[in-house]
């Protein structure tokens, strides 16, 4: 799961020089010169079906560059339906409409998918752009998948992007899909009382907050539906611990940055309906 990488790695945005980018930093396949933007391919071993590598592009703006980069990852081929489940969510959240035909519109996607995501970003760059002292824009994109469990497969996604105004924003997501039938499955699939568990977490939560046991959540800067906490369905298990995600604004102001909570599977080990 990227999302502490996310954190960590993305606050400190790229913005630099043509002649920083460091090419010596990636494996490069190929090098596309259009318009006299460069782009690099780096791409990995496949891996299990899972076909990952990394795109970059470069936006130009006044003398200053902005490297665009997507990480991403796919299922080559569609032989199981938790396969088409993970590449069709995929295909639909980064599918762009600039009324062509791109080399990706077909049955299995590829890595034009993600190069025409980079692409449609540059280009509503330039066509917003007033000319005026404008900041560049800036996007990280990560799609990644964890195919090791016999189970289910878990999808991790996310960004951290600049387009104008006071600040940055990212959001990081995991998605579960069953292996037998390709359903995304939720909190109740892996544990048998979800009333205790939220009241676990609460209790670690409140703790990594300095907040009192029966302090009122909205009094303390937070949004919770009906000022009362809950877990939502961003969450993952990651070496021997329950992992439960809230982007920027899920539960609190953008001031307040992410909210992560972990607990020791052991200590959740009597809630679990199967082996982890």
């Amino acid at each position: 799961m990227k999302k502490t990488h996310l954190i960590i790695c993305l606050a400190g945005l790229v913005l630099m020089s043509c002649n920083s980018l460091d090419k010596d930093a990636v494996s490069v396949n190929e090098k596309h010169i259009e318009d006299g933007v460069e782009e690099m391919d780096s791409i990995t071993p496949e891996i299990l079906g899972v076909v990952d590598g990394q795109l970059k592009k470069n936006l130009i703006y006044k003398g200053d560059t902005s490297v665009l980069i997507f990480d991403y990852a796919f299922y080559s081929e569609i032989d199981f339906a938790y396969k088409d489940s993970v590449n069709s969510f995929i295909r639909n959240r980064y599918k762009r409409d600039n009324g062509t035909k791109s080399s990706w519109d077909s049955v299995n996607i590829n890595e034009g998918l993600f190069r025409d995501y980079l692409q449609t970003f540059s280009d509503e760059f330039y066509e917003f752009s007033d000319g005026e002292d404008e900041m560049i824009w800036s996007l990280e994109c990560y799609v990644s998948i964890d195919d090791s469990r016999a189970d289910f497969v878990e999808l991790d996604y996310g960004a951290w992007s600049y387009e104008g105004g006071a600040h940055g924003n990212g959001f990081s997501q995991t998605l579960i899909f069953n292996k037998e039938d390709g359903q995304r499955l939720t909190l109740d699939y892996f544990f048998t009382d979800i009333g205790l568990l939220t009241r676990k977490m609460e209790t670690v939560f409140r703790k990594n907050q300095g907040l009192d046991s029966d302090e009122d959540l909205d009094e303390a800067g937070f949004m919770f539906r009906d000022n009362k906490f809950h877990l939502q369905n961003n969450f993952t298990f990651s070496d021997q611990t329950f992992i439960v995600y809230y982007n920027s604004y899920d539960i609190a102001p953008y001031v307040f940055g992410p909210t992560e909570i972990r607990i020791p599977l052991s200590e959740i080990k009597h809630l679990l309906k199967r082996d982890i």
